[in-house]
């Protein structure tokens, strides 16, 4: 078996079919009916031509995550806070020059432009993407361009967001401006959640987590960031054998359950979803 990350599985799923070098797993999957009991969505990513090639590992749905009590100071009351415009509105009450020096101390949103991570993650939560059903580029689209313009928005008009600190957001000085509260909220998938709790325990209990702002009122709340899959290699020698490893990993209820207290990754085996921890 062979596992990879989903800003790796492009240089895979592309060319003849017959090239990839991964097992269809589709047969199996609707013989058994594993297509019921997943969330049939995620199989997206590792699909290429109609058949799939990889199982899901995650569902990584994204929250914002936020300090309430500095929130709270400024006079804004996150639970309250529905659609974009309403962030907008309280990042800008948020957003402050807390020593007079003239310059920002305190941001009310944390958003990566070095990479395409956060803009992607909004640009999905409006049911967009980077290519269409065909596979043809749609990075120019209307809606992806609607998308670009609100994100740099938030840095050069509305001035409300900040460049993450160091690379990314899960840097060690990143860590620190959110300890410090220059960073007053962060769009969070699920194993961020798991990444913050390990490496900065310190901060525990701080921060809260709401659904992101909609676009629009009572629209999405949400997004996904992320994804790796696993899958079975054509030079495999016993693909029933790995067949049978592969469901004891990723579909076994117990272990996703275990896996979901250490990390906060959210499994897409349904089945799993009753435990009371998820």
């Amino acid at each position: 078996m062979a596992s990879t990350e989903i800003t790796s599985i492009g240089r895979f799923l592309k060319g003849a079919i017959d090239e990839v070098g991964f097992v269809d797993l589709r047969p199996r999957l609707e013989s058994e009916g594993w297509m019921d009991k997943l969330v049939v969505s995620r199989f997206t990513p590792w699909s290429y031509r109609g058949r799939i090639f990889g199982i899901p590992y995650d569902l990584h749905p994204v929250v914002l995550l936020y300090r309430d009590d500095l929130f709270k100071a400024a006079g804004v009351e996150m639970t309250e806070v529905e659609t974009w415009d309403d962030f907008i509105a309280a990042g800008k009450k948020a957003t402050r020059d807390l020593d007079g020096d003239g310059k920002i101390d305190q941001y009310a949103i944390v958003l990566d432009r070095r990479t395409e991570s956060d803009f992607f993650s909004l640009l999905l939560q409006q049911g967009g993407g980077f290519f269409d059903e065909d596979g043809n580029v749609i990075i120019d689209s209307e809606l992806a361009i609607e998308t670009l313009a609100f994100f740099t928005a938030l840095f050069n008009e509305h001035k409300i967001a900040t460049p993450v600190y160091g690379t990314w957001h899960g840097d060690p000085s990143n860590f620190a401006a959110m300890q410090d509260g220059k960073i007053l909220s962060i769009l969070a998938p699920d194993w961020y959640v798991g990444i913050l709790k390990s490496q900065v325990p310190q901060m525990s209990g701080k921060w809260k987590a709401v659904g992101m702002p909609a676009w629009q009122p009572e629209g999405r709340r949400t997004t996904t960031r992320g994804g790796t899959m696993v899958g079975i290699t054509k030079q495999c020698k016993n693909p029933d054998r790995a067949w049978e490893l592969l469901k004891f990993t990723y579909f076994d209820r117990p272990g996703l359950v275990n896996r979901y207290e250490t990390t906060r990754i959210i499994p897409p085996l349904k089945a799993a979803w009753g435990c009371p921890y998820l």
